[in-house]
């Protein structure tokens, strides 16, 4: 199972401009980000079109497609 992205409740009702939580709203990685994390693992090909499934099946999360490698 995939982490969520959301964030959790016990953490939203703290978080406000003059409360004491504060979130950062990541973005996500590019496509080279994306491949060099398999690049680092070991030598994988595909077309681009393949490349583009394998990263969107994973929701473009750089821990998913870290251990998918």
């Amino acid at each position: 199972m995939l982490p969520t992205c959301e964030k959790p409740v016990e953490l939203a009702v703290l978080e406000g401009e003059t409360l004491p939580v504060h979130s950062l709203e990541l973005t996500g990685l590019n496509e080279e980000e994306e491949r060099t994390i398999f690049e680092v693992k070991a030598a994988f090909a595909g077309t681009p079109d393949e490349w583009k499934e394998v990263i969107q099946h994973y929701a473009e999360n750089p821990l998913a497609l870290k251990l998918v490698a």
